[in-house]
């Protein structure tokens, strides 16, 4: 069964980690409120689940079931500040802030306490130096878990992904307040508690992050550039492995920092670039980290980056009593709970789909019906693509399924991170890609025939395999016309290697044809935020590369210019090729100027996600086309 009942994985978790009922649910829910969970009497939120999961030590996967509409409008609102602030889009994830308290956090007291958190964040990385107002608001947020909570508890507490998230804010914000006695005190501890966990995952993986950047500005101030080095290569390995995109950005900037204090081996023009990207995301700490370079000694012209503005919020009354808020169980029988089946039957009707608009090529209308009324479970793979069909993110829903289906997500997980990174070339890497086309499971051998024929070769073989892969869900695909259909992200990855293949067979009216199809499709309102960027953002991509091979350089110019979606400016992966065409762009019209400055950002991204050839290739192009160094 794709989705296991949540009690039962709670108890199993509990009873493998040798924890009492009361011990579990100390802090997060009531003993009444777990023991009705574990016997199926009561549901339990994501939030909940995840939390009592990493109390016991095991893989916190969500599970997607809800009290209400209230509840699920509540987490996906969360969804959101998450993705805002990890982008550094620190106004869009503010707004999404207010809404949450203008519903109340969906009354639900540990989706309170992470806005709590989430706010303190984006205001600490936006610039607030209100050190003690930051350090309430976490210790406010803090206390929601551990209501008893002192720091001289730490080692004796269990914590939740989010305490842990609360405490390494707390010691960072230490750092930069004077306090290092307190941060060392924090840090020591927390990596003596993540030491013990028994579980390895993506979360675990995360908090261990975060205590290595924070343990790693410690050491930086004590001077100890080794343990910096050691610290920092564990966590940057473990970014890339996981992929994990949030604090990389620091944690690159203080690699760099401390490799020049070791040996004065500083790549001067790397700090340039990241600092140029900082400037772009307008993060607080660029004229912090300015000044710290001169302190060291490092020339001006390696850090001649303008200053950011600064983000301003409105102020707001973010605190509410928690009196009135749920621990996050509730009635498992209720009729407004929301299973996974419920709410993909409430997101078809909002979209006015028909059942077999929805399902064409994933399963019967028998099926999906009995999904939808709660008769039949779906598999993990078909919840995922009918999840993004409706416009949403499966990895805002990340099921806690079978063995097979974990096993997909890590095979998953691992292929999409080495294709990324350029790491196709390994006989690892071969070898799951080849054991994945042989698959019986649908969703996987399409993957894969994604991932094989997405070279950046010009061939038509690689072409009509795509189309083959597309046909394996939708068989009766029409390349020509796609007006009204509903897709997932592996098929609309599928649509933008096509495009891309298009463009480098010379079919460049196809390819923009298709690539109109699909920013249009972007733009639907069903789309979620976190589906846009992690599946339509590349059609942007596409579309300049399309404008720069036509030479089109006035409307490169003139579309990014026109941008005004934060979050489409600021993720790595689709801004990194904006910034590369359009510095080009103003070469060949000699705004030189301009082009500097974009190049220098579009660098900054090329190194952020690993792409350093492309960052070469781009400095290089510049020099050779224009004899200007960058």
């Amino acid at each position: 069964m794709g989705i296991r009942n949540a009690g039962t994985v709670i108890k199993e978790a509990r009873l493998r980690a040798g924890l009492t009922q009361d011990q579990m649910s100390e802090g997060i829910c009531s003993l009444v409120s777990l023991c009705n969970i574990e016997t199926g009497k009561k549901g339990v939120s994501p939030s909940t689940f995840h939390a009592l999961m990493k109390k016991a030590g095991a893989s916190g996967e969500v599970y997607p079931l809800f009290k209400d509409n209230k509840d699920f409008d509540a987490y996906m609102l969360l969804k959101n500040v998450r993705l805002y602030a990890d982008k550094y889009c620190f106004n869009l994830a503010y707004k999404e802030l207010m809404k949450l308290k203008l519903c109340s956090y969906g009354e639900n007291r540990l989706y309170y306490q992470e806005s709590l958190l989430l706010l303190a964040r984006v205001k600490y990385l936006a610039g607030d130096t209100n050190y003690e107002k930051l350090l309430d608001i976490l210790y406010t947020s803090l206390h929601i878990s551990l209501p008893n909570f002192n720091l001289t508890d730490i080692n004796q507490a269990f914590f939740s992904t989010i305490d842990y998230e609360i405490l390494t804010l707390i010691a960072n914000i230490c750092i930069d307040a004077q306090k290092k006695d307190t941060a060392w005190d924090i840090c020591l501890s927390l990596v003596n508690c993540i030491n013990k966990n028994i579980v390895d995952d993506k979360y675990t993986a995360y908090v261990r992050i975060l205590c290595l950047f924070t343990y790693s500005r410690l050491s930086f101030i004590a001077k100890d550039y080794d343990k910096v080095r050691e610290n920092l290569t564990l966590a940057m390995h473990l970014s890339a492995e996981y992929y994990i995109e949030t604090y990389r950005l620091e944690i690159i900037l203080l690699k760099l920092l401390n490799e020049y204090c070791l040996d004065n081996s500083l790549i001067c023009n790397d700090l340039v670039y990241l600092l140029s990207l900082a400037s772009h995301l307008k993060c607080g700490y660029v004229s912090k980290l300015k000044n710290l370079a001169i302190e060291l000694g490092i020339s001006q012209k390696c850090i001649n980056v303008p200053d950011p503005e600064i983000s301003v919020f409105t102020d707001f009354p973010f605190l509410i009593s928690e009196t009135d808020l749920s621990d996050g169980s509730f009635d498992l029988y209720d009729r407004n709970t929301l299973t996974i089946g419920a709410l993909i039957g409430k997101f078809r009707k909002e979209q006015r789909l028909s059942l077999n608009e929805l399902c064409e090529g994933l399963c019967s209308v028998s099926k999906l019906s009995k999904i939808e009324t709660d008769t039949q479970y779906p598999g993990i793979f078909l919840s995922e693509s009918l999840l993004n069909r409706l416009g949403y993110s499966e990895r805002d829903f990340i099921f806690y399924g079978n063995i097979s289906e974990s096993e997909y997500y890590r095979q998953k997980s691992y292929l999409l991170s080495k294709y990324r990174h350029g790491e196709t070339d390994s006989a690892d890497y071969k070898k799951k890609l080849e054991a994945g086309l042989k698959s019986d499971n649908v969703a996987i051998r399409q993957l894969c025939m994604l991932l094989k024929n997405s070279t950046n070769r010009s061939s038509t073989k690689e072409y009509d395999a795509l189309i083959e892969a597309i046909k394996l869900s939708i068989p009766n695909f029409n390349l020509s016309d796609f007006t009204g259909k509903r897709f997932s992200w592996t098929e609309i990855s599928i649509l933008n290697g096509l495009c891309a293949k298009m463009i480098k067979l010379g079919k460049k009216d196809d390819a923009q044809k298709t690539n109109n199809m699909l920013i249009s499709y972007s733009q639907n309102y069903f789309i979620t935020p976190g589906f846009k960027s992690i599946s339509l953002f590349p059609s942007y991509r596409l579309h300049f590369r399309y404008l720069y091979n036509s030479r089109l350089y006035t409307q490169i110019i003139d579309e990014l210019d026109s941008f005004d979606d934060e979050l489409l400016l600021k993720s790595p992966e689709t801004a990194s090729d904006f910034f590369f065409y359009s510095a080009q762009a103003n070469g060949e019209l000699k705004n030189f100027g301009k082009m500097a400055e974009q190049a220098k950002i579009a660098a900054g991204f090329f190194i952020l996600i690993g792409q350093n050839k492309r960052k070469n290739y781009l400095i290089s192009e510049i020099k050779k086309q224009f004899g200007i160094s960058i």
